[in-house]
């Protein structure tokens, strides 16, 4: 004898069906008082000879209300899918399911169990949920079908066809490793979906395994959010999900967050400045450690980090000297022998241009006979002091007028700087918004000769801010105001962070344009006036940015070109717009290799080969859109060095860690039913926990809709046979 442990899936209607269960039963009460009864004489004789079959008359609309009250409540019960296990259900009940695993090979999952100062168990969480998964494919049912879906970025079906071979899909799940990507749970439901009619046929069970740490939904934002939640229940209402949970309390876990040159002007002979951060992902402080720095894989130094507090980072820099003209590939890997949870995160590549030079073209609105009576003059000076006609420069600057830029391909120069011009056609306007959202850098300094209302209507929109009306109408001698040292921002804080009586704080502004929407989201102010009005600004388009300076280049309207500053003020407005030219060779995992084909040699790019970290070779795609020919590869899927070959030359490509899955902080499970609602089960398998996965479950639904027909009909079969007796 069995003692069923009998649920639903909606429970709901189980009250539904009680209420639906009174309806039979009250038309009966009601149609009892349906008569008033008034005695007759006559009646009495009538009455008398109904007494003998008066039980029988009881008895047969007793037994229609049981068969009514039984079949309309038991409509409701179906419909909430009743089930219990399986080893005390006839099989009848129910066939074969299909059992969908979906296995989290995300990054977290690397996490090594235990973490202790003398850990030398390298068990991780990946590998006890390996563990479990097998066992649960040893208590899934022979003869149902299992497919097998990854989680890690992007998400994918290990098998296109349904695995009815339990000892098949046992050796599938022990050959996967854990990936390097971010858990990508939408894209995972998306494939459930997309699955086959021919696989949806059956009833399904799904079984989520996952350590719900804080980057388990992946990246996804609110809008897809609420596709996913879509999804989700979508699923419940068709199918059985599990939740497994396989993580443990927060580690703790160091992590390289960031390793980048401080700007990409970069040149042979020239100091570069790294900048790194390290951050602490657990509760505990951290000890002191030491960051190595290599180059081609080689050591060039190590750098001591002091300890650092749970949450918090330190921020470390480094210098070298390009010696020449080349890719250099770098990297800082945090060396220390106290225990962290992943060490995937540790290191952190990047590759840098170092270039032979920079091309800059200057556009002059009024050029004079010579370079510093123009209005370029002095920023041509101060990005390309040339002693000697021989001397090599990193800068190579190019001074054009308006009426040139048409016919110039854009994409030629690294920066392209507008000194005081009255007025660009509307096609020169485009052509630069477009060279900007490719990556280009544009300057705009005004001047006398700007014409405010034409810059507002042409290029207002994308400009960092509208120009206003000149700040003084007749300026004089004692009408000027200064760059105010408090209002510094990034480019401007590493060099003149603290140094308020330096050239550039001292000197004097004659005559700027105010600007309209400076504080909107448009444009970032990077220094202010003292009377608080933006000198400034700088807006990020596409892969590029502007600069628009108030005042001018040259000193009609201030003096600052005289300041020794100015040479340091104008190197880093260039480095800030200009672009890293490894920009498209520094990626995450996960991430396309895509390039402008024009960023390469145009020859060898049709028979161009990408080698992994591993030495795997792959294709890339040569591909053409309204911007122009681009190579393309697959989602690079491992973190590490890649190279590119196109004819006889040869790029790197840094691939790094998405740092989403570095946290290992757990969510709470109230966290998890945002996403999952009710009905849903969460079972915690933490490591050491030995229970059983699958609680098989037979539905009673179809063998309860065949009854239920089958008391139909022998309900209108009695009450015809009642009536005809009557």
């Amino acid at each position: 004898m069995y003692m069923l442990s009998v649920a639903v899936f909606h429970p709901g209607l189980i009250w539904a069906a009680a209420g639906l269960a009174l309806v039979p039963l009250i038309i009966y009460l009601l149609n009892r008082r349906r008569y008033r009864e008034v005695p007759w004489a006559a009646m009495q004789f009538l009455l008398a000879a109904n007494h003998k079959s008066h039980r029988r008359t009881r008895l047969e609309q007793l037994l229609l209300l049981i068969l009514r009250t039984v079949i309309i409540s038991g409509i409701a019960v179906a419909l909430a899918r009743p089930f219990w296990p399986s080893s005390a259900a006839p099989k009848i009940l129910g066939g074969s399911r299909h059992h969908i695993l979906l296995l989290d090979d995300s990054a977290s999952m690397s996490a090594r169990l235990p973490v202790t100062p003398d850990q030398t168990d390298t068990t991780t969480l990946f590998d006890w949920q390996i563990t479990r998964a097998l066992q649960l494919l040893d208590e899934v049912p022979a003869g149902d079908p299992v497919t097998l879906i990854t989680l890690s970025q992007p998400a994918r079906i290990l098998s296109r066809s349904l695995l009815f071979d339990r000892s098949l899909a046992s050796r599938v799940v022990q050959e996967l490793a854990p990936g390097e990507g971010v858990n990508d749970l939408a894209g995972a439901l998306q494939l459930i979906n997309e699955l086959p009619a021919e696989e949806t046929d059956r009833q399904r069970a799904l079984y989520l395994f996952s350590d719900f740490t804080t980057g388990y939904r992946g990246p996804v934002d609110e809008s897809q959010l609420a596709v996913m939640r879509q999804q989700v229940q979508k699923l419940q209402q068709e199918s059985e999900l599990v939740l497994f949970d396989v993580g443990v309390e927060q580690q703790d876990n160091l992590a390289m967050v960031e390793w980048r040159a401080a700007h990409a002007v970069v040149g042979p002979g020239e100091p570069l400045t790294l900048i790194g951060r390290v951050h602490n992902f657990g509760t505990h402080r951290h000890e002191p450690m030491r960051v190595e720095i290599r180059l081609d894989d080689q050591l060039l130094r190590e750098e001591a980090l002091p300890a650092i507090e749970a949450g918090a980072d330190h921020i470390f820099q480094s210098t070298i000297i390009p010696e020449r003209s080349e890719w250099e590939v770098l990297s800082a890997r945090i060396a220390t022998g106290v225990a962290d949870a992943l060490s995937g995160d540790d290191q952190r590549p990047a590759v840098l241009q170092v270039r032979e030079e920079i091309p800059v073209l200057l556009v002059d609105g009024e050029p004079g006979r010579e370079a510093l009576l123009g209005q370029c003059g002095y920023l041509l000076t101060a990005w390309s002091p040339q002693l000697r006609p021989d001397e090599p420069v990193l800068v190579r600057s190019q001074i054009a007028v308006e009426t040139e830029l048409i016919g110039l391909a854009l994409d030629r120069y690294a920066a392209v700087a507008i000194c005081n011009v009255r007025r660009l056609p509307a096609e020169v306007w485009h052509k630069l918004h477009e060279y900007v959202q490719n990556g280009g850098g544009l300057m705009i300094f005004v001047g006398d000769q700007v014409d405010i209302s034409h810059y507002n209507e042409t290029a207002g929109d994308w400009l960092p801010a509208r120009l206003g009306a000149a700040a003084f109408e007749q300026p004089g001698r004692d009408e000027f105001v200064r760059f105010d040292p408090r209002s510094l921002a990034e480019p401007m804080q590493a060099d003149f962070a603290g140094r308020e009586r330096s050239g550039l704080f001292l000197a004097r502004i004659d005559q700027y344009l105010r600007v309209e929407g400076s504080q909107s989201s448009r444009g970032a102010e990077l220094m202010r006036y003292t009377n608080g009005d933006p000198a400034l600004l700088s807006r990020t388009l596409g892969a590029g940015r502007v600069v628009l300076v108030t005042t001018s280049a040259n000193m009609e309207w201030n003096n600052l070109p005289a300041k020794g500053d100015f040479v340091t003020l104008a190197v880093n407005l260039l480095r800030y717009v200009v672009a890293d030219g490894a920009r498209f060779n520094n990626l995450t995992v996960a991430d396309r290799y895509l390039c402008p084909a024009r960023q390469l040699e145009a020859a060898g790019l049709v028979n161009s080969k990408l080698l992994s970290p591993d030495g795997r070779e792959s294709t890339p795609e040569l591909r053409r859109d309204e911007r122009g020919y681009y190579l393309q590869t697959e989602p690079l899927l491992s973190s590490g060095w890649y190279r590119l070959r196109f004819g006889g030359s040869e790029e790197p490509i840094a691939v790094r860690r998405n740092l989403a899955d570095s946290d290992l902080a757990r969510i709470s499970e109230s966290e998890i039913r945002t996403l999952f609602p009710e009905p849903i089960e969460i079972r915690h398998v933490s490591p050491g926990s030995t229970t059983t996965l699958i609680q098989q479950r037979q539905e009673a639904s179809a063998v309860m809709i065949y009854a239920l027909i089958l008391l139909l009909l022998v309900e209108t079969l009695l009450a015809m046979l009642f009536g005809h007796q009557k």
